[in-house]
């Protein structure tokens, strides 16, 4: 049995790697048969995932979103479009409408149950993500900064406008009617360039006190870097994280720390050590830190596609054991692959990333290993972000194998909104806890965000192409059983614009209403 600092197999050993026809096999999978060590769960055995089975999938959305749907993937599905996505993105507003509608959940946080509604009912949640951030968040030189903005106080008003979307984003959570969670940029909260002095910093102070560290008491030579670090925070965001923290502590939301670009990650993983260590306490635990006893509270990202991301994992679940904590860990891909080479390449360095693809899954697999044995051991809970089904059912394997209860165990699954709704509905369908990332803000904030998801690398080649594939499907089995009738419905949708403006308005009042009643329980 693996311990919490141990994986079960060496990182990025001890599960074979998969080629891409393996990893997104067609085929309905079946856990709880031929596993390794030959365990089998009877709770789980015959359990089959049908991932491919377009009507169950999309029996939530209407024709009209259907067609929506395919002029999304297929741009996102055509590497000629995709090159030039931020040309499309300027010239053609329809683009913008199509992307935003698909990708995102609408301006404010209330906007979700809209979504939550018809997702509900197969057993996908919500995570709210305040998903707005300045181009300058994620430039290569992180050129944006409070010093350099033509008015200080403009920034610092748009800083504070961000933290009360964050928090309205907390409240909203904390009104599902399952586990909250919430999602945080830091970026969008503090100052890019202030960020990346401090990492700079750090790192600099790791190469020094590590041979020093690792001789004497390194967990308290750690928390005196941590305070350091939130120190030399501005007084400003030392105010807006500790009005965020409080909130949380109030509302009890599970908070996931985004992945940034690799520079920024020595600054924001200290601080997220840091607030895991006062918040992420098991019920276990000895010390009673403020919103102790809850297990994992806040979420820190790690991304398969860095080439240090096992070493970095291997540490920080060594930490976390040594000083007492859960170790909250969201596992995705990685999401700044060309910028991250970009901006390699613009400083003459090596880039940060893996040269193939089959790195990056051998490392994804790798972490998951290590993570689901700490899961098991409860030193750690996992966000399983993940769009390609071979290293889902490699999750599901797992877990399958260490007796983890998809119903009691905290392990999550999520994929962003308008991507891998095949994966999303037949796992919430089979009683995993599934989430979707419901991004929120203004259309023009979210362009940063838009980009991306056209951009995606991993996306645009496979998973985009098999959600196309599904949607076309899907579409002309509709048509060809009702023709008429499907006709009818997308050219009576225009005409109907009105009344659905005022169901619109209804379901905000009402989700007004429900976000607004925790409180006045509270009063």
């Amino acid at each position: 049995m693996c311990t919490a600092s141990q994986s079960c197999a060496r990182p990025g050993k001890g599960l074979r790697w998969r080629p891409d026809d393996e990893r997104s096999s067609n085929a309905p999978v079946t856990v709880g048969t031929n596993f390794r060590d030959g365990l089998v769960f009877p709770s789980l055995v015959n359990r089959q995932f049908a991932f491919l089975d377009h009507r169950a999938v999309y029996e939530h959305k209407s024709t009209e979103e259907l067609v929506r749907s395919l002029v999304v993937l297929g741009l996102c599905s055509s590497p000629l479009l995709v090159r030039h996505s931020e040309a499309l993105l300027d010239a053609l507003p329809w683009v913008r409408e199509a992307l935003y509608k698909h990708f995102s959940v609408g301006h404010a946080p209330a906007d979700v149950w809209g979504r939550m509604n018809s997702m509900r009912a197969n057993g996908v949640q919500a995570i709210m993500d305040f998903a707005e951030e300045d181009s300058g968040a994620t430039a290569l030189s992180s050129a944006a900064s409070l010093d350099d903005a033509a008015d200080a106080e403009e920034a610092e008003e748009r800083y504070e406008r961000r933290v009360a979307a964050f928090l309205a984003s907390i409240d909203t959570a904390a009104t599902l009617q399952t586990q909250g969670f919430a999602a945080v940029k830091l970026t969008a909260l503090a100052d890019p360039a202030m960020l990346e002095a401090l990492a700079l910093l750090e790192a600099q102070a790791a190469q020094v006190s590590e041979a020093a560290a690792e001789a004497q008491d390194a967990g308290q030579g750690q928390q005196e870097q941590e305070q350091g670090l939130e120190a030399r925070l501005a007084a400003a965001q030392q105010a807006q994280l500790a009005a965020l923290m409080g909130r949380l502590d109030r509302l009890g939301v599970k908070l996931m720390i985004d992945a940034e670009l690799s520079h920024l990650r020595p600054a924001i993983d200290r601080l997220a050590h840091q607030l895991m260590a006062r918040h992420n306490r098991s019920s276990s635990s000895s010390s009673t830190a403020a919103g102790g006893g809850d297990g994992a509270v806040i979420f820190i990202s790690y991304q398969a596609y860095l080439r240090d991301v096992q070493l970095r994992l291997q540490r920080d679940l060594e930490r976390a054991e040594r000083q007492g904590y859960v170790l909250g860990a969201k596992l995705v891909g990685g999401v700044y692959l060309h910028l991250e080479r970009r901006r390699a390449a613009e400083r003459g360095e090596p880039a940060p990333v893996w040269d193939t693809a089959e790195d990056t899954y051998a490392a994804y697999d790798g972490c998951l290993d290590a993570l689901l044995c700490a899961v098991k051991a409860g030193r750690a809970e996992l966000m399983v972000g993940s769009h390609n089904q071979g290293s889902v059912q490699t999750a599901v394997t797992l877990m399958a194998r260490l007796g983890l209860d998809p119903e009691e165990a905290p392990v999550y699954f999520g994929q962003l909104l308008g991507m891998a709704d095949n994966i999303s509905f037949t796992l919430g369908q089979h009683g995993y806890k599934t989430f979707k990332y419901c991004p929120h803000g203004e259309p023009a904030k979210l362009r940063p965000y838009l980009s991306r998801r056209v951009l995606e690398t991993q996306y645009s080649v496979q998973g985009g192409r098999q959600d196309l594939r599904m949607v076309q499907a899907e579409l002309w089995r509709r048509i060809s059983q009702d023709p008429a009738g499907q006709l009818a419905q997308l050219f009576g949708s225009s005409r109907s614009g009105s009344s659905n403006s005022s169901s619109t308005a209804r379901g905000a009042q009402q989700a007004d209403a429900v976000s607004k009643a925790p409180h006045a329980a509270q009063q």
